[in-house]
C-alpha cells in the first residue's frame, strides 16, 4: 500500500484526526490562526480559476472566501472523500458556497489540462506524498503563465518540544515528523529550478500549553499512534512527563510554525 493510501485509509479518512491537531492552536499567542495569515499574503484579484489542492476540511475557505470576487471559481481537491465531504460541510453556508466546485483528485498526476488555473493553492499537503517533486511539476503544469502558487511546509522545529518528548519515550526507533518528511531546503532547491519567481515567508505561533492531555491528544492524532503502535503504556507514560513538564515550567512551551513559498509561472 502506498503512503498515500495508507494516509487516506487510515490518517485522513474524515477530518477528525485533523480537527484535533488544530485544537491546540488555542494555546497560541498569534493574534492570526494559520489561515487568517495565509489569506492576507494572496492576492487572487486577477484569477478567474484557483484550484487547491489537499483541500482538507476547508478551514483556509472559511477565512478566504470573502477575497473572491463573484466571476472567481474555486476547485476544491483532495485524495480524501472524507477530507472532501468536511470541506463541503463546513463551505456550504458561507456566501460564496456556489463559487466552489469538489473532486478526488491525486495531487501526483492531475486530472486537469496544462495551463488550467491562475492560482494553484497546496498548504500542508507535500509532506504527505510519496514524489513531492511530481507534484510540483503537476503545480507548474496547472499554471497558466504568470500565474502563481502558494505551498506551505512545516519548518525543522515544528511543534519540536512536543516531538522530542513523544521521542524519548520511544523504545528504539524514530518517529519522522511532517517537517523531516518534507524539507523546508530541499523544497526550495527544487522551486528554484522550476520557477521564475519565488518568495519565502514563515507564520511562527509561539503556544504555552497548559493542559497535558491537549499533548497526547496531538499525539495520538498523528501517524505516530500508527507507525509506532503506541501501547497505553506508553500513552501513560507520555501523560505522566508531560504532566510534570507542565507543573515545574507552568507550560509546555512549542511552537507551530509554517513556511510559506509563493512562486510565480
Amino acid at each position: 500500500m502506498t503512503n498515500q493510501k495508507s494516509l487516506n485509509r487510515e490518517q485522513y479518512q474524515d477530518s477528525s484526526q485533523y480537527d484535533i491537531r488544530t485544537e491546540i492552536l488555542k494555546f497560541g499567542s498569534h493574534p492570526l490562526s494559520p489561515w487568517q495569515w495565509l489569506a492576507k499574503q494572496y492576492d487572487f484579484s486577477s484569477a478567474k480559476t484557483i484550484l487547491e489542492l489537499g483541500c482538507g476540511n476547508g478551514l483556509f475557505w472559511q477565512v478566504a472566501a470573502s477575497l473572491l470576487t463573484p466571476q472567481q471559481t474555486v476547485v476544491a481537491t483532495d485524495f480524501s472523500a472524507g477530507m472532501l465531504a468536511a470541506s463541503q460541510t463546513n463551505l456550504k453556508n458561507i456566501p460564496q458556497a456556489k463559487q466552489f466546485s469538489y473532486q478526488v483528485e491525486d495531487a501526483e498526476q492531475l486530472s486537469f489540462s496544462e495551463n488550467h488555473f491562475e492560482v494553484v493553492l497546496a498548504h500542508l499537503l507535500m509532506h504527505l506524498l510519496s514524489s513531492p517533486l511530481q507534484a510540483l511539476h503537476e503545480i507548474k503544469r496547472m499554471l497558466t503563465p504568470g500565474g502563481f502558487a502558494g505551498i506551505t511546509v512545516f519548518p525543522n522545529d515544528f511543534m519540536q518540544s512536543i516531538f522530542i518528548l513523544a521521542n524519548e519515550l520511544l523504545p528504539q526507533s524514530h518517529y519522522k515528523s511532517a517537517a523531516e518528511k518534507c524539507s523546508v531546503n530541499v523544497l526550495e532547491r527544487e522551486l528554484t529550478k522550476l520557477f521564475s519567481r519565488i518568495e519565502k515567508l514563515e507564520y511562527v505561533n509561539h503556544l504555552k500549553i497548559t493542559e497535558s492531555v491537549k499533548v497526547v491528544q496531538f499525539i495520538r492524532s498523528t501517524s505516530m499512534a500508527k507507525q509506532h503502535n503506541l501501547t497505553e503504556d506508553y500513552i501513560e507514560c507520555l501523560t505522566n512527563k508531560a504532566d510534570q513538564l507542565i507543573s515545574s515550567l507552568g507550560a509546555l512551551v512549542t511552537s507551530f510554525k509554517l513556511t510559506l513559498f509563493i512562486v510565480t509561472k
